[in-house]
C-alpha cells in the first residue's frame, strides 16, 4: 500500500472530512478481512472483527503516531482483536513459543508445478486451512501482502527471528499438507 496515499486520507479524516476514511476501508477491507478470516475460520467472525478493527481505528485515529505504516497499525488491531475473540470462545489457541509438533517434512514426488493455477490456488487455501492461526498469519502477511519481517514483528509482537522461525515452521507444515493433500487427489482418481 501506498503510505503517501493513506496519510493523505488520514489527515483529511482528522481535519473534519470523515468521509475520506472510507477510502482507507475500500484500501484496507480485503487484507483486514482475509487475516481475520485466517485467524478465525469463520465467515461471519472475521466480518464482526473486520468492522470492530475499523470502527475501533477510525476512534483511535488522532492516536496514530505515524511512526509506522497505517496499515501495521490496523493489521495490529485486527490481530489482537482475533486474539481476545479466540481466547473468549475458548478455541485451542497455539503460543507462538510453542515447540514444534508437527512431524518431519514429508518427501512427495507430487509436483505443484506441475497443477494448473485454479487447482494449485485451491489445494494451498486447503493446505492453510490446516496450520495453526499464527502460521496462516505470518504465511499470509509475508506472502499475501508482501510485508517485510520487521513490520510483521510489529503486527503480531514477535521478534523478527521468531517471525522468521515462524514462517519457516509455517512453510514444512504447509508443504507436508500439501503432499498430503494431492496423495488423496491422486489416491481418489485411482
Amino acid at each position: 500500500m501506498n503510505r503517501t496515499k493513506d496519510e493523505y486520507y488520514i489527515q483529511r479524516v482528522l481535519q473534519g472530512d470523515h468521509s475520506s476514511y472510507a477510502m482507507l476501508v475500500e484500501r484496507h477491507k480485503d487484507m483486514v478481512y482475509t487475516l481475520a478470516f485466517r485467524m478465525l475460520k469463520n465467515r461471519e467472525e472475521a466480518e464482526e472483527v473486520a468492522q470492530d478493527a475499523f470502527l475501533k481505528a477510525y476512534s483511535s485515529l488522532k492516536k496514530f503516531r505515524r511512526d509506522s505504516r497505517f496499515s501495521t497499525w490496523l493489521y495490529r488491531i485486527v490481530y489482537n482483536l482475533c486474539v481476545s475473540r479466540l481466547r473468549k470462545s475458548k478455541k485451542q489457541i497455539h503460543s507462538l513459543d510453542e515447540p514444534d509438533r508437527q512431524p518431519e517434512l514429508q518427501d512427495t514426488s507430487y509436483r505443484m508445478d506441475s497443477l494448473e493455477e485454479a487447482d494449485r490456488q485451491k489445494f494451498i487455501r486447503q493446505a492453510l486451512t490446516n496450520l495453526a492461526y499464527d502460521e496462516q498469519t505470518v504465511l499470509t502477511l509475508y506472502y499475501q501482502d508482501d510485508l517485510p519481517v520487521a513490520e510483521i514483528a510489529e503486527i503480531t509482537q514477535m521478534t523478527s527471528s521468531n517471525v522468521k522461525v515462524k514462517l519457516h515452521r509455517a512453510r514444512k507444515r504447509l508443504h507436508a499438507q500439501l503432499g498430503d493433500i494431492l496423495k488423496q487427489e491422486i489416491n481418489s482418481l485411482l
